[in-house]
């Protein structure tokens, strides 16, 4: 069974009811909704276990070659590592996307650290669409420069030169996939988002940042969006090229 945040009618029953009960217990503080925090730890520990057996809905951004597609739908994502980099320029080469002097310099000034989104051995995604109609800013650096942070970061500022190439590379992606909900790390809270739902809180209290452990496999992928999909088009903010 596939869990989507944004619906409750996909929530198996076990986990509508925690849900409530994480709502009311809350409540009870007296606070107002944007007061609160739900905090992880415990909660979260409950609702994987709750999970267990269910895949997760969540959602990659990124800018994608027509290739790098295609390859995500028949091998999956993979998580960011010492690997991924280096492979993923030696396809954009192979595709003719980049030469074999762009693909240099670009490895040279690769980056590899957990600053911003970029984080060693995890995959990075969104839990709720909510965020791309309320948080689109935050989201779009991901699907206007093509490589991902760990290649883009360093040439934002354009002292490299390099920047009009990664931003006329590929084009803007949304990778709908599933998710083992043993295998997340979400921030602020896996929880707060369904008491966010559940609860009717504005839809900004919806999301949350999630760092996958692991690939995920060619199975677990559900869909690839782009702009000109009516999915994709849903999001006005988003960046369209």
């Amino acid at each position: 069974m596939i869990v989507d945040v944004d619906d409750p009618s996909t929530w198996p029953a076990a986990v509508a009811e925690f849900v409530d009960d994480c709502e009311a217990e809350l409540q009870g503080l007296g606070l107002a909704p944007t007061e609160l925090v739900v905090p992880a730890g415990v909660y979260d520990e409950r609702l994987v276990h709750l999970l267990a057996g269910h895949r997760l809905r969540a959602y990659h951004c990124a800018r994608l070659l027509e290739c790098e597609a295609a390859a995500i739908r028949s091998q999956g994502l993979r998580p960011l590592s010492g690997e991924l980099v280096p492979d993923k320029l030696e396809n954009a080469v192979r595709c003719g996307a980049i030469t074999a002097e762009e693909r240099a310099r670009l490895h040279e000034h690769r980056r590899l650290d957990s600053a911003g989104l970029v984080v060693e051995g995890r995959v990075c995604l969104a839990l709720s669409t909510a965020d791309f109609g309320l948080a689109a800013h935050f989201f779009n650096p991901l699907p206007s420069c093509w490589g991902g942070e760990a290649i883009y970061a360093a040439h934002e500022s354009g002292a490299t030169g390099l920047a009009g190439l990664l931003r006329g590379l590929g084009r803007p992606s949304i990778v709908v996939a599933q998710l083992e909900a043993s295998a997340i790390a979400a921030t602020p809270s896996l929880t707060g988002s369904f008491v966010a739902v559940a609860a009717g809180w504005p839809a900004e209290e919806h999301g949350a940042d999630i760092a996958y452990a692991g690939p995920v496999p060619p199975d677990f992928v559900e869909d690839v969006w782009h702009p000109g999909d009516a999915d994709y088009d849903r999001f006005p903010d988003l960046v369209r090229d």
